[in-house]
């Protein structure tokens, strides 16, 4: 009898004990109440805006679950959603931060960026009349992308000439390929003709990946790939 009484307080402890960890009232009062405690006392008040310190408690929350996990706020979303579409309005240049400045890796073809006699190394220094010097990559990303068909102004600094001008460019539609070939375009011709050798690669994850795969694997079948 004293052994079955043990054991059922212990079962019932441990019951209430998990009840209470699974209370999410009584956990959002613990929250709650640390929300303002930070609100109203931190130091830096322009630090603790709530929608800042809301924001930082769910990139914390789902950071500690796996790698794969992420909160994304909407800007971020939508941004994810356009990288993953693979379509975009923008004028047509693939960028990198080089030494801390905004370079141009490569103009896309027929883009409005390489019918303007963009090259590969020109650097960014001023969008919309802001400096480029200080700025991050999603953030200059975000000011040259925009609408179809409205302008975006910059400033180009061309390294080999040290010539500055202001580029003004209409935003086009730009699609991004996901598969590329040994020449990052999508003519998918043979490397190794005597041995029917083929090269292809996926440089990113979107809605038309596998479209595009089985169409560049047509492509390398019809040329009697092995």
């Amino acid at each position: 009898l004293s052994v079955n009484i043990f054991l059922g307080a212990k079962l019932y402890l441990n019951s209430a004990e998990s009840d209470d960890r699974n209370d999410v009232y009584r956990n959002m009062v613990n929250f709650t109440r640390v929300l303002e405690q930070v609100r109203h006392h931190y130091v830096d008040a322009d630090k603790v805006l709530y929608p800042d310190l809301i924001d930082g408690a769910l990139k914390g929350m789902l950071s500690q679950l796996d790698p794969h996990s992420e909160y994304m706020d909407p800007k971020r979303f939508q941004t994810m959603q356009t990288d993953t579409r693979g379509e975009f309005g923008g004028i047509g240049i693939v960028v990198s931060m080089r030494n801390g400045v905004l370079t141009i890796v490569s103009p896309m073809d027929d883009s409005p960026s390489a019918k303007a006699g963009l090259l590969s190394g020109d650097q960014i220094v001023a969008i919309k009349g802001k400096t480029t010097e200080r700025m991050t990559l999603p953030d200059a990303v975000e000011l040259l992308r925009g609408p179809v068909g409205q302008k975006v102004t910059f400033t180009v600094r061309r390294p080999s000439t040290n010539v500055r001008r202001d580029v003004t460019l209409a935003r086009a539609i730009i699609t991004v390929s996901t598969v590329r070939d040994i020449n990052l375009k999508g003519e998918f011709k043979l490397i190794d003709g005597e041995n029917k050798i083929g090269y292809l690669r996926i440089n990113q994850f979107g809605e038309r990946t596998a479209d595009e795969l089985e169409s560049a694997l047509r492509k390398l079948d019809h040329q009697g790939i092995k």
